[in-house]
């Protein structure tokens, strides 16, 4: 497959200015629960320069990956979050506070009642403008993302369907082969893809934009949030729309984002006032859905009269810049970082896909095809519950069975699936190390094999017996080791104190 770099470059340019674009439209009515009249900005953005949180977290993933390389995953990207990351409200406090205490993702996400929220999808363009056309690529690194703050909620899923739709947008732009391209990447029955679907019969059907906003809502939605007034239109407490679950947002609001990009018919100004108008968190999804329609139609094809009151520079409001340095200052310096890692992440991942000064993009109808195959759904259903640590040639998937907690005189249930990068297979000697006044059932310690290639085993199940009083964070290390090799692999477990829960 080959992309030429021009064309590339124009739509990453347009990916970013789309996205500030929406979340500067949609800011001034965000989490309310009402139907908007929204056509044009209602706010000055030139002093001082616009600021999009949705776009931060991918500045601190920019820095993260030129600093340790396109392979990072999961424990690269939490320290990051940890570290840099300034914000404390909804998703961000509980997920920071877990990671302090010890846990690691997805348990980080455990007491986060926003995890099927928003907060993952607004961050994944960069998982698509780094992987262009390759959507399985996007899907990996956005399922490595989304899964610090939201687990294996709704967020997750919304995470991998953005991330999806925009790597494929890079060489498609039909709009409902880009949502069956995302569909196939995240479970039929989630949430998410429920309540896309919910806005697809309502489109096939030749029902209003209106009618399809009303049906998400009375079909997926969560709790509103305002921070003003009662954040809920009259209207919409007469269609009974004023309840929901807490958190529960992330269906709906991907269904508002589906909305726009059908009912806006390829029109940008349309697209991203038709999103505004279906209110929730307006400035997120018309960010996503202009980032989205960006990289479809490239910078050169958004009107002057949108972009010319953002301008390209970036500001940042939720990054400690202190210690984190050189942050782009614009669109165009972050267009250029982003094309350097692309190229690393093709030849590295896909050497088959090509960014060429010198070729129109071309792809075959069979590569194509191929971008429609290929689902994470069980991957990422497989081990919802537990991290995956990888330590020099070993791997190994955690499951804390739902709950990172231990009780005195209580136990906690533990299974470990173990697999080897190398090809052949390793004999394993596995010891537990514990806390004073804790056990281990059924053993402690013993030889297992590990398949190599990378297939794992089956589950081995343990149970952790507290034999007396347990500390506030009781931390235990699995040791692996090989006969007659230097290996030496370490797989930390953590428990907190469940008294009180």
């Amino acid at each position: 497959m080959i992309i030429n770099i021009k064309e590339y470059r124009d739509k990453v340019l347009g990916c970013w200015m789309g996205k500030n674009i929406g979340a500067a439209l949609g800011q001034p009515f965000e989490w309310k629960r009402k139907i908007n009249d929204v056509t044009f900005y209602t706010e000055d953005f030139t002093d001082p320069p616009f600021s999009s949180i949705d776009l931060d977290i991918q500045l601190l993933w920019l820095r993260a990956l030129e600093d340790n390389g396109v392979h990072i995953g999961t424990p690269i990207l939490s320290e990051y979050f940890l570290s840099y990351m300034t914000a404390h409200t909804g998703q961000y406090g509980p997920t920071k506070a877990n990671m302090r205490a010890g846990l690691m993702p997805p348990l980080s996400s455990m007491t986060n009642e926003y995890r099927d929220s928003c907060g993952a999808f607004i961050r994944s363009e960069i998982w698509a403008c780094i992987a262009p056309g390759c959507p399985e690529i996007a899907a990996t690194k956005a399922y490595h993302d989304a899964i610090i703050d939201h687990g294996a909620g709704e967020g997750l899923f919304a995470a991998i369907f953005i991330a999806v739709i925009q790597s494929a947008a890079f060489i498609e732009d039909d709009p409902r082969e880009l949502i069956d391209i995302g569909l196939a990447y995240i479970p039929e029955d989630c949430g998410v893809a429920k309540a896309v679907n919910s806005v697809l019969d309502c489109y096939q059907n030749e029902m209003s934009w209106l009618d399809a906003r009303d049906r998400v809502l009375q079909k997926h939605r969560g709790h509103y949030s305002t921070w003003e007034g009662s954040g809920i239109s009259q209207r919409d407490w007469d269609y009974g729309l004023a309840d929901g679950q807490r958190g529960y947002d992330a269906p709906s609001n991907i269904g508002m984002v589906i909305i726009g990009l059908l009912y806006g018919e390829g029109d940008f100004a349309r697209s991203i006032c038709t999103t505004v108008n279906c209110g929730e968190d307006t400035d997120s999804n018309a960010a996503t859905l202009g980032a989205l329609l960006g990289i479809m139609d490239g910078l050169d094809l958004i009107p002057h009269k949108w972009t010319d009151p953002i301008g390209r520079k970036i500001n940042t409001r939720m990054i400690d810049l202190f210690d984190i340095k050189r942050i782009p200052k614009s669109i165009d310096e972050l267009t250029a970082r982003i094309e350097r890692l692309a190229k690393i992440i093709m030849l590295t991942y896909r050497p088959d896909v090509e960014l060429s000064s010198t070729k129109e993009t071309k792809i075959s109808l069979n590569e194509f095809d191929k971008l429609a195959n290929v689902t994470l759904g069980e991957k990422i259903l497989r081990n919802p519950y537990g991290p995956i640590i990888e330590s020099g040639v070993i791997t190994c998937a955690l499951d804390y069975k739902s709950d990172g907690f231990i009780k005195a005189g209580g136990t906690a249930k533990i299974s470990l699936r173990v697999g080897c990068k190398l090809k052949h297979d390793l004999l394993l000697r596995l010891k537990w190390y514990l806390p004073e006044g804790f056990s281990i059932e059924p053993v402690s310690s013993g030889l297992l094999r590990c398949p190599g290639g990378g297939v794992e085993t089956l589950p081995y199940a343990f149970t952790i017996v507290a034999e007396g009083p347990v500390a506030l964070i009781n931390r235990f290390v699995i040791e692996f080791t090989s006969p007659g090799r230097h290996l030496v692999a370490l797989v930390p477990v953590v428990l907190l104190d469940g008294g009180l829960m």
